[in-house]
């Protein structure tokens, strides 16, 4: 019994699996490549090995995307997702969920705006409440938008 496949007309099918298309096109994350991670993100083509329950813990929307019932493609003998996301955005949400969900900045400035503002995007997207609400908090904070209160925090009398 063969087991291999064939295409519609009948023919061999002469198409790689996807599981094994051009993995060596993509580039590893330099700090978000776990050797032990079990699902690899796409964003892109920069790839983030990170492990699954992790995600799904802080994540109800990652939950039911690697919920293991569901059918999946693999990379690398790793579950793959391609996600149509910022490759910095998403780097900047693993970093802040394996930091125990926290945004390490001793100040919020025009500099770091781009990565916080990448994190509550995604936060939203991916429904991670507890870090979107800490994260407006914070924003509300530091950047008040009442006039009264911005001109407050930066007066030096």
């Amino acid at each position: 019994m063969s087991t291999s496949k064939t295409n519609s007309t009948g023919e061999p099918d002469r198409k790689r699996p996807r599981s094994e298309l051009d993995a060596e096109l993509y580039v590893n994350h330099p700090s978000l490549y776990f050797d032990d991670g079990n699902v690899i993100l796409q964003c892109a083509k920069t790839l983030f090995c990170v492990h699954r329950t992790l995600l799904a813990k802080h994540s109800p929307r990652f939950a039911e995307i690697l919920n293991p019932a569901r059918g999946a493609n693999t990379l690398r003998g790793c579950r793959h997702l391609v996600l149509d996301d910022d490759a910095d955005d998403m780097e900047a949400l693993l970093k802040t969920i394996y930091d125990g969900l926290r945004v390490d900045f001793p100040q919020l400035t025009i500099e770091n705006f781009p990565i916080v503002a990448g994190i509550l995007r995604l936060s939203t997207k991916y429904r991670l409440e507890r870090l979107r609400a800490d994260m407006i908090a914070r924003l509300k904070q530091e950047w008040p938008y009442a006039l009264e209160q911005h001109i407050a925090k930066w007066r030096t009398d």
